[in-house]
């Protein structure tokens, strides 16, 4: 299991990342907190850059490889994912859908099995693709929607126990305080000030809200995957778990 904590990410979410790294220790798996890197990301490579590194833990040869956000908090109560899923042999690719009824990429279990490597190969082999508008959402998670359709090695799993990222609820397996109120309620329990931004800021997301080629909301991506070649150069010198992919 590997998670993402860049940009002070590490410190802000420091209780949901104890709670992942209890959740490791507890059932015996390898836990990888990526919280360097070679310079600043812009937004969409530190939300893309987990695609790549999907492919290398893959490729290293792992049973599972399970990524989640930094802002997850995994509960005492989860039982051991692989376990969990042992009855469904035809699938290899375990997420749940997000408020919008969509797939979410916060929380991802991937069985290495061919048809799971395939999917997550397509999706970085189309980076530099944007997808419909139908599927479109910032980042990463348009293509993870996209290229999931009609993908019968799927299994969407109940995003209340596995990605809750809707309601409060102490009875979830994953509690995912991505944005809005639970954003908000977690902050306030845990005493953190959160970021804001500055009124230049806030003009320019305003008047390029529903530009079709903002970058840093990954509907243009330009030449991204040449960017995460790069800097996937720096994650398998500075990470264990990670065996090089070819592009």
């Amino acid at each position: 299991m590997f998670s993402i904590a860049l940009e002070g990410y590490e410190k802000t979410f420091e209780a949901c990342i104890e709670s992942q790294k209890e959740y490791c220790l507890k059932h015996n798996y390898q836990y990888v907190l990526i919280n360097t890197s070679p310079r600043k990301m812009k937004p969409k490579e530190a939300a893309w850059i987990k695609i790549p590194l999907i492919l290398a833990a893959l490729n290293t040869g792992y049973e599972w490889v399970a990524f989640i956000d930094s802002d997850c908090e995994i509960r005492e109560n989860t039982p051991p994912f692989d376990a969990y899923f042992a009855d469904e042999a035809e699938k290899s690719i375990f997420m749940a859908t997000g408020k919008s009824g969509r797939l979410n990429s916060g929380v991802i279990f991937i069985k290495n099995e061919p048809a799971a490597v395939e999917y997550f190969k397509t999706i970085l082999a189309n980076a530099d693709i944007t997808v419909p508008s139908e599927d479109r959402t910032s980042f990463e998670n348009g293509h993870i929607i996209h290229y999931g359709k009609g993908n019968n090695n799927i299994y969407v799993l109940d995003h209340t126990i596995w990605n809750n990222n809707s309601l409060l609820n102490q009875e979830s397996y994953i509690q995912h305080y991505s944005s809005g109120i639970l954003r908000d309620w977690f902050y306030k329990t845990h005493n953190i000030q959160p970021k804001t931004k500055s009124v230049f800021q806030k003009l320019i997301d305003k008047f390029t809200k529903n530009t079709p080629d903002k970058r840093d909301k990954g509907y243009y991506t330009g030449h991204l995957s040449v960017e995460l070649k790069q800097l996937m150069e720096f994650y398998y010198k500075s990470y264990n778990g990670f065996k090089k992919i070819e592009y």
